[in-house]
């Protein structure tokens, strides 16, 4: 989360791609696959503007708590799925 007076000035887009670039480099992650809330715009836009594809959405149980959240399934672009190891 990026404190309000800190949001737009595209840090956590900033964030993702060097956490991407440095998965890239390591290789040894096949696939990098993000769940925004499908009602959270800015971390869909982030997803969006950082690479990722979206899938469609799925629903999942969030933190344990028994109620199911609906969040859109991306996947990032770029990286392999079978990686040498």
């Amino acid at each position: 989360m990026i404190l309000p007076e800190f949001q737009n000035r595209g840090i956590a887009s900033q964030a993702v791609r060097e956490v991407l670039e440095r998965a890239r480099g390591e290789r040894k992650f096949g696939q990098i696959h993000a769940f925004p809330a499908v009602t959270n715009g800015p971390s869909n836009k982030i997803c969006e503007k950082t690479g990722f594809t979206n899938l469609g959405q799925c629903e999942v149980e969030f933190a344990g708590r028994g109620a199911l959240k609906r969040l859109a399934r991306c996947r990032a672009g770029g990286l392999s799925a079978s990686l040498p190891g």
